[in-house]
């Protein structure tokens, strides 16, 4: 729970450029922060440089009416007497602005902005609390408004998180376009994946295939989906079909862990097939496994085939469901070279596609012929 009185009185803060604009950010700044400051007599803090900016886009045909709107929050702080104007005398843009003053007064109290960019947060929190000579016991934090309500950016991920809005707008490089990226997904829908479990990991996994198609990526990146159904799992969706049923993935079905897998690797022995014999390239395959490792079935068999598989030709990663602490199951989901699965910390679903979302932009952005290594330093706060 975010605690707004605790937050105006530990941090002296500031307000950048586009969470002033930030549509969703409205109430926070006119109601929420504002009764805060009051009720602490405390004041937010504005750069020159900001105003200066709003100003400038009040006469942008586009953002005019953000930038008048913020323009008048201003001026509700200002009759508040909850503004502190900081006139920063050099010209330049409000991101070295706050650089520089973040710099300098961070060695006097904690100190944190309020702002949707990305790389001003990296910078802010990450770069200039890196510098030795200027360590300090204050802090320096930053915060977002996106969804309305304020969350502070995540030290941890914000480097992942950085990358993924690198490439959220990115159209496949013509060079690599004609080559596939065939990627099997094989996950578990069985009375493990219930209720707000069974929301969170499909909400995750429709924005990861929906991200795919928007951005042009389903030109390369190819995929299959095998789940569990009732006694006779079944493949929703085939490599070279357009869409699938998002209904057909319901909870309560039986594991049948082996003969989905089955399934997997059938539709993508068949398309390797159909790519060789049309003389088409294609990347190392992926094959993703999603499960609690329960099966009613043998799963020996299948782990036989992704261990042959495996030997060089294929990218096997297997996550597990956090919750089941059984060996066997756990075993049950090893290949050779002792690959255990990554286990999910509570229900991360969103982390771990968006994870490989960034892997497969970045996989299909790199020449064929070079090598490339999954970055296992992202997994840090969802994965273990």
């Amino acid at each position: 729970m975010f605690d707004l009185d605790d937050f105006v009185n530990k941090y002296v803060i500031y307000a950048d450029t586009s969470s002033l604009m930030c549509e969703k950010a409205s109430d926070f700044f006119e109601i929420k922060l504002l009764s805060a400051l009051q009720r602490n007599k405390k004041k937010l803090r504005i750069l020159s440089n900001v105003e200066g900016e709003l100003n400038g886009l009040a006469r942008d045909r586009e953002k005019s009416v953000a930038a008048n709107k913020a323009l008048t929050t201003l001026m509700y702080y200002r009759q508040f007497k909850i503004l502190e104007y900081v006139n920063y005398q050099e010209k330049c843009i409000a991101d070295q602005a706050f650089l520089h003053v973040f710099l300098n007064e961070r060695t006097k109290y904690d100190i944190c902005l309020l702002t949707e960019d990305k790389r001003l947060a990296k910078d802010i929190i990450l770069n200039i609390r890196n510098i030795d000579s200027t360590a300090t016991e204050y802090e320096l934090a930053a915060v977002q408004l996106r969804t309305g309500e304020p969350v502070f950016w995540d030290i941890d991920r914000l480097d992942a998180e950085l990358e993924l809005s690198d490439i959220e707008n990115y159209s496949i490089k013509n060079e690599n376009e004609n080559y596939k990226m065939p990627i099997s997904f094989t996950l578990d829908n069985s009375a493990t994946m219930v209720g707000e479990r069974l929301d969170s990991f499909k909400k995750a996994m429709f924005e990861f295939v929906d991200r795919l198609k928007y951005n042009d990526m389903d030109k390369c990146v190819e995929y299959s989906i095998s789940i569990f159904d009732g006694f006779k799992p079944r493949l929703i969706k085939d490599f070279t079909s357009d869409n699938f049923n998002r209904a057909a993935i319901i909870s309560g079905q039986i594991p049948f862990l082996g003969k989905s897998l089955d399934n997997s690797l059938n539709a993508l022995e068949r398309r390797l097939a159909q790519l060789d014999a049309l003389g088409r390239q294609y990347y190392k395959p992926w094959i993703v496994v999603l499960s609690d490792g329960l099966s009613f079935d043998n799963v020996e068999p299948q782990m036989e085939r992704i261990r042959q598989l495996d030997d060089g030709n294929i990218v096997y990663l297997p996550f597990m469901l956090s919750g089941v602490e059984s060996s066997k199951e756990l075993n049950a989901m090893v290949t050779y070279k002792n690959k255990r699965p990554l286990v999910l910390i509570e229900n991360k679903f969103k982390e771990m596609f968006d994870w490989l979302y960034l892997m497969l932009a970045k996989r299909i952005t790199t020449p064929l012929s070079e090598g490339f290594k999954l970055d296992r330093n992202l997994l840090k706060g969802w994965a273990k």
